[in-house]
């Protein structure tokens, strides 16, 4: 996400701005980490004054730093955060750009299980909300295509989500 926004602020910046003002970047970490993520919000929005946010990477942090950019009125916009919820809040100042759980997860069972003929599925999940997000709707998806969920393993460390079928 900070490579793809650099090479979009210099590019912009290359062609004299918007309004032949060039754009600058400010940019904070919040390591995955939710109340980091407020806390670096808060600086961005207060401190900093931005005029948009992009961001966060995980949805428990856009979860819980869209409450502030709600807050200050300051528009967001989520890249890669997928939990339904985001969008679903009514928050006015949040817009997404890539597609939710449901969406991806959804496709992928939808063609996964009929087309490999499953009769058995299981789903090994982080406990974050992406996670849980993912293991809802592969469990939805079983439960619609009559195949059994076998597996449904939650796992507290922070490893990366993934389905097995």
């Amino acid at each position: 996400m900070k490579r793809g926004a650099q090479l979009a602020v210099d590019e912009i910046n290359s062609k004299g701005g918007i309004n032949k003002r060039e754009i600058e970047l400010v940019i904070e970490n919040d390591e995955g980490v939710p109340a980091k993520s407020v806390n670096a919000t808060e600086k961005l929005v207060i401190k900093d004054s931005v005029l948009t946010v992009i961001g966060s990477y995980s949805s428990s942090c856009t979860l819980a730093n869209m409450k502030v950019t709600q807050k200050y009125e300051v528009p967001q916009i989520c890249p890669i955060s997928v939990a339904t919820a985001i969008t679903e809040s009514g928050n006015k100042f949040i817009f997404r750009n890539c597609a939710t759980n449901p969406m991806q997860i959804g496709q992928l069972a939808d063609y996964a299980m009929p087309t490999f003929k499953l009769k058995n599925v299981g789903v090994i999940y982080v406990n974050t909300d992406f996670g849980r997000g993912i293991r809802d709707v592969w469990a939805e998806k079983a439960n619609q295509h009559k195949i059994k969920l076998v597996a449904d393993i939650r796992s507290a460390r922070p490893i990366r989500t993934f389905s097995l079928i």
